[in-house]
């Protein structure tokens, strides 16, 4: 190696976009292993600028906070780690012996928080987790996946272009979901240390990749 005034450096310009290109790009994050951690919330300023809109084909325009990147929650129990999530207020109906609950990620989380929205809008979901920044709580982190049915599979790395997933679902724990006539849902493979691998093969023999979900939301006391 050498410093620059050795190198004989020529005065060529270089091209690029040096005003116009991002600061970095969006990462890809080994999800932890299962497990119940403490998280933070990112800064209030930090989270009003994290949202988007996602439309139901039912519930019509919905909310969305992306937790990643800049915007990512920190993992307390795992030294601050960074960790990546998307919460909607898209609703879902939980059955309980007491009755049927309409619910919501983000509504769930909110309440674990001891944090009401002003108005149940959009925008009243907006404001409540803007004013919840920085603020800790406890979660379940879990792991899914899917071999889909609508996009070419990967195998040994390369793309299989026109070969499409055999659509078998993934899940730390295998179940049989309720839906009459629903394929059973099968367990993550473990490795030989007993760890939920991130990253095995479908029983169709496509490269799959795990995913992290987030739920079970307690507060952190």
């Amino acid at each position: 190696m050498a410093n620059p005034n050795e190198l004989n450096l020529t005065q060529e310009q270089i091209e690029g976009d040096f005003d116009n290109m991002p600061t970095g790009m969006s990462s890809v994050l080994t999800p932890p292993q299962p497990g119940i951690y403490l998280f933070q919330l990112p800064p209030s300023e930090i989270i009003f600028e994290s949202f988007s809109t996602v439309q139901h084909p039912d519930q019509g325009q919905r909310l969305q906070i992306n937790f990643k990147d800049e915007s990512a929650l920190v993992n307390l129990t795992l030294n601050n780690q960074p960790y990546h999530a998307n919460l909607s207020n898209v609703t879902r109906v939980l059955n309980f012996k007491s009755g049927p609950v309409v619910v919501s990620d983000m509504a769930m989380l909110l309440k674990a928080l001891d944090i009401t929205p002003e108005q149940f809008t959009n925008a009243g979901y907006a404001q409540a987790f803007v004013n919840a920044g920085g603020l800790r709580f406890k979660g379940e982190h879990t792991l899914t996946t899917n071999c889909s049915k609508d996009r070419d599979i990967y195998k040994d790395g390369q793309p299989m272009k026109g070969k499409k997933g055999c659509g078998q679902r993934y899940a730390v724990d295998a179940y049989t979901p309720k839906t009459p006539g629903s394929r059973p849902v099968l367990a993550i493979p473990k490795d030989d240390e007993g760890l939920v691998m991130t990253r095995f093969d479908c029983v169709c023999g496509a490269s799959l990749r795990a995913w992290g979900r987030l739920r079970g939301f307690k507060s952190a006391s």
